[in-house]
């Protein structure tokens, strides 16, 4: 009776389709998202003067997740940089349509929040060239 191989069992484990797995990254970037912006809500709260914090620790949240989605969508496809830009599309929309709720109106004027959604794209490309498995060559030397 033989033994299977764990690592040939990994090597042919199914991938999700494209869009599957854009859409599991993309939730995965929301739920980064929320998490960093639970914890730095906290973190402000303890501050004297929370104002000034509030507009940077919001972008570095958004752009942790635009991040977040780039890896999780290659992670889950096994494809190139092509998945993590469709799921940083997918969550910069998703973060588009959230932003049209009639909440009270945010301190950042429209027209700069549309550059800086249109920023997730790059952030989303980091995060799928750092998601990338990278298969490793054969050594030589034994």
């Amino acid at each position: 009776m033989s033994v299977p191989n764990r690592a040939s069992s990994r090597r042919k484990r199914r991938k999700e389709p494209l869009v599957k797995a854009c859409l599991f990254g993309s939730a995965g970037a929301l739920l980064t998202l929320a998490v960093c912006l639970l914890v730095f809500s906290t973190v402000l709260c303890g501050t004297e003067n929370p104002g000034p914090l509030c507009l940077p620790l919001a972008l570095f949240s958004f752009y942790a997740g635009a991040l977040a989605a780039g890896i999780l969508s290659v992670r889950f496809s096994g494809d190139g940089v092509v998945s993590g830009l469709l799921g940083g599309c997918m969550y910069a929309a998703a973060v588009f349509l959230l932003s049209l709720l009639p909440l009270p109106s945010a301190s950042v004027p429209s027209s700069v929040g549309h550059i800086l959604l249109l920023l997730a794209l790059p952030a989303s490309a980091l995060g799928s060239v750092l998601g990338h498995r990278k298969v490793k060559k054969p050594s030589l030397v034994r």
